[in-house]
Order: structure tokens, then sequence, then C-alpha cells
């Protein structure tokens, strides 16, 4: 009765692969999870910009339409400071 034992020793090869698989599945979920979070946190930092970006763009607006003379500081501000801070004290 050869068999058996050859079949026992075939069950433990593939008991021992079915570990190694489970093995390899447990560091897929933990990667997985890691780059979940990751990402989570590239997608906070990427809106925190999209809303600063915003608010800059509403603020540069702002200040264009109410003042034609800021127009003349950001044009100006090429040439330096001092000439920006002229420029501010003509507003």
């Amino acid at each position: 009765m050869k068999p058996l034992p050859a079949t026992g020793d075939a069950l433990n090869v593939i008991e021992q692969h079915i570990v190694a698989i489970n093995g390899y599945l447990d560091a897929i979920a933990t990667s997985a999870r890691e780059q979940s979070a990751g990402l989570a946190e590239i997608n906070t930092a990427v809106n925190r910009m999209h809303q600063t970006t915003q608010r800059n763009a509403a603020t540069v607006k702002e200040v264009s339409v109410s003042s034609p003379a800021s127009v003349r500081v950001v044009r100006v501000a090429g040439g330096g400071c001092a000439a920006a801070a002229q420029s501010w004290e003509e507003f």
C-alpha cells in the first residue's frame, strides 16, 4: 500500500503551497491598504492646493477689478521692489 504515503506527501506539498499563497495574498492586501492611504494623502494635498489656487485667483480678480492701479503694481514689480512701492504710494 504505497499510494497512501505518496498521497500524504502530495497533500503536505499542497498545504505548503496554500500557506505560501496565503502569505502572498496577505502581502498584497497590506500593500493595497498602504497604497490607498498614500493616495488619500495625495488627494487631500491636491484638494488643498486647488482651494488655495481658487482663493488666490479670486483675490487677484478682486484686486484687479477694484483698482486699475494694482495692475500697474504687478507690471512694475518686475522692475524691483522700490518701483512697486512707489506705484502703491501713487495709488
